[in-house]
């Protein structure tokens, strides 16, 4: 679906210098969980056990956790936003397959 490759290859574009500040391997910490690998354009994403955090709720509860990960945390939202950009639009376009935001 070409109007759908443009769409997503408008969502990677919009998010270009984002995504250079991002590493290519994020650790925050976890000792297991499942491997996730992201792929948008160029940019390859290596994460153990992404998730989503509210950093100042970190900051405020386990300040010893927010220190060493505080900008892993702000690349794995980083990350699960884009990512659940794209899935929206594969969404909107119906294409046979639903993709969950992570």
């Amino acid at each position: 679906m070409p109007e759908l490759a443009r769409r997503i290859c408008a969502i990677i574009e919009g998010h270009l210098q984002e995504l250079k500040s991002i590493p290519g391997e994020l650790n925050n910490g976890s000792p297991d969980g499942s491997h996730d690998c992201f792929g948008f354009g160029e940019k390859r994403i290596s994460a153990w056990h992404i998730q989503r955090t509210d950093p100042a709720e970190i900051r405020h509860h386990n300040p010893r956790y927010y220190e060493p990960f505080r900008d892993n945390m702000k690349y794995e939202n980083s990350v699960l936003d884009i990512y659940d950009e794209i899935a929206r639009e594969i969404n909107r376009h119906n294409v046979g397959v639903q993709m969950d935001s992570l």
